[in-house]
């Protein structure tokens, strides 16, 4: 092989491993939005407003290639939950428009809440969501963040949401490790439609960090929004 050769094989394996770099680095943001009846993100539209400044902040750090990727979440499964799309930032989808366009959203969610096109989850089903989301996710190559937009309480079949409440029941062991250097923030946790104390939010604050760390996430609760 010539040198000239070499130098060309080289360049193109150099090119290729910056390229294979920048993908891998790009973000993955995955915003879960509870729409449960339990949540003041479906009634109350100043919680909504600050949900939305507190997200539109959170998105003010992403770059051309990074994704976001918008869900409800509640009853278990994907045809349950009616909210679902993505948006990549590039030059027809900047990330301004990314964030307005999720913001709108947020902060529209009372009045979108309830109607046809957009009803009111009749369980909360978090762990179901993490894990159906943790076969469309990379975490060990991407930057992965689950933010989710929840109260924290879990209602499904192996968990009962005032036990865990409460601080009596804990959450079931995680069924996956595809999770595993993923971020996890819940936005809102312990902040419920009614009766929500400070025993409250750090019972569930507790709940989640130790599933948290079972599954290999990182946990970042944010109660005051």
């Amino acid at each position: 092989m010539n040198k000239a050769l070499r130098g060309l094989v080289a360049a193109t394996a150099m090119n290729m491993a910056t390229a294979s770099m920048a993908q891998a680095q790009d973000r993955h943001v995955v915003i879960g939005l509870d729409l449960s009846s339990s949540t003041p993100l479906t009634s109350d539209m100043a919680y909504a407003a600050r949900a939305s400044a507190s997200v539109n902040e959170l998105l003010a750090g992403l770059e051309p290639g990074d994704r976001v990727s918008v869900r409800s979440v509640g009853d278990y499964g994907v045809t349950a939950n009616k909210l679902n799309f993505d948006l990549v930032v590039s030059r027809r989808i900047p990330v301004i428009k990314v964030r307005r366009t999720v913001g709108q959203l947020i902060s529209n969610l009372p009045r979108l809440t309830g109607t046809e096109k957009l009803p009111v989850a009749q369980s909360t089903n978090l762990i179901g969501f993490l894990e159906l989301e943790s076969y469309s996710v990379e975490c060990s190559i991407q930057s992965t963040e689950f933010l989710l937009l929840t109260d924290g309480v879990e209602w499904s079949p192996s968990t009962n949401g005032n036990d865990l409440a409460a601080g009596t029941a804990t959450l079931p062991q995680p069924e996956t490790e595809n999770l595993k250097g993923c971020g996890l923030t819940m936005l809102g946790i312990g902040q419920l439609q009614s009766s929500s104390t400070p025993a409250t939010t750090n019972n569930l604050i507790k709940a989640w960090r130790e599933w948290a760390e079972n599954v290999g996430m990182t946990f970042t609760p944010k109660p005051g929004l």
